[in-house]
């Protein structure tokens, strides 16, 4: 099966391939078939459905070194901060997929921050990932106590020092990261 034919089918369909896999992994919940959706342009085959549902039934990953040189980067706590703020002030009622796009729009306009330095801490923060399926869906999926929870311990590694270290490498220099 090719990426070209999940991409081009019917959910439905994808999702009655996915239900095995999903149901020996214990991840046939009642969001399972919205996490087929949200995964389906990037599967190839539809037992991938279960890795690249970790997120939403697995602890926290580890960063990589290039999502901690994100994570590490001035405006981050500010982000973070400004966007917890907003989930927690959602009710119940609120917290769906439409309304967290605008949320991160308050915050960009609050802060002033835009871009990638806006949208790269969130997403990385609550996914654990630099990329992956549309933000505002991710974080409905994952729910708004968890998305907090990981906010929260990622501001937490944010207070990590940084220190980059020139190194000489021929006749230019280039630096490394150092967490310390």
């Amino acid at each position: 099966m090719s990426n070209d034919y999940i991409k081009n089918a019917d959910l439905a369909t994808i999702f009655e391939m996915a239900k095995p896999f999903l149901e020996a992994a214990g991840r046939l919940t009642d969001k399972a078939e919205k996490l087929v959706e949200l995964y389906k342009p990037q599967m190839k085959s539809v037992d991938e459905i279960v890795p690249l549902t970790d997120l939403f039934f697995a602890d926290f990953p580890e960063l990589t070194e290039a999502e901690q040189e994100v994570m590490a980067g001035e405006t981050v706590p500010t982000v973070l901060e400004a966007f917890k703020a907003k989930l927690e002030a959602m009710s119940d009622d609120e917290f769906v997929a439409e309304n967290i796009f605008p949320q991160i729009k308050a915050v960009q306009k609050e802060t002033g921050i835009k871009g990638k330095n806006l949208f790269m801490p969130i997403r990385i923060a609550v996914s654990g990932e630099m990329h992956g399926p549309e933000l505002p869906d991710t974080i409905y999926l994952l729910g708004r106590e968890k998305s907090i929870q990981h906010i929260e311990k990622n501001v937490g590694r944010n207070q990590i020092i940084i220190r980059k270290t020139p190194i000489k490498r021929g006749f230019c220099f280039s630096s490394k990261v150092e967490v310390l």
